[in-house]
């Protein structure tokens, strides 16, 4: 089962407040409402402070429309780890959408390094569960099995 994805081809930069319009809306398409009670957001190659506060407004909007919610993050086309002013920024978006998410299921492949990146940075959130998996599929059944308890 593949969430849909937008058209768009991003290269592997970051993008920031110089961004047109065109890339700003394909950055917004990275998020979409999967089913009624899971948003997927498929990130960009290189993240950046801009993207990330472009996009976490959308997904707490989506979630506090729900009574129980989960997000998947896919990263796999992910290319670099984010630096520290990206980090700092992904922290302070998770505190925003913490009380809105019951759990956020990352999609890393088998990235190791990206799977402890994710732990580095999601020890200093907020977040009341997340998993880290190897495929979309095994994200929205560990989203399922968490909404269900």
């Amino acid at each position: 089962m593949k969430p849909l994805t937008t058209q768009f081809v991003f290269e592997n930069r970051k993008y920031n407040e110089s961004s047109t319009a065109e890339e700003r809306a394909a950055i917004l398409n990275t998020v979409t409402l999967y089913n009624d009670k899971i948003i997927y957001f498929k990130e960009i190659p290189v993240a950046s402070t801009f993207n990330i506060n472009l996009v976490f407004p959308k997904i707490l909007k989506l979630a506090e429309s729900k009574d129980a919610c989960g997000l998947v993050i896919d990263l796999r086309e992910t290319t670099k780890l984010p630096d520290a002013d990206t980090r700092r920024t992904i922290n302070a978006q998770f505190s925003n959408i913490c009380d809105a998410i019951d759990h956020v299921a990352f999609v890393t492949g088998k990235n190791k390094v990206l799977n402890v990146g994710i732990k580095f940075i999601m020890h200093h959130t907020n977040l009341k569960s997340f998993s880290i998996n190897t495929s979309v599929d095994q994200a929205m059944e560990k989203i399922k099995a968490i909404l269900s308890e």
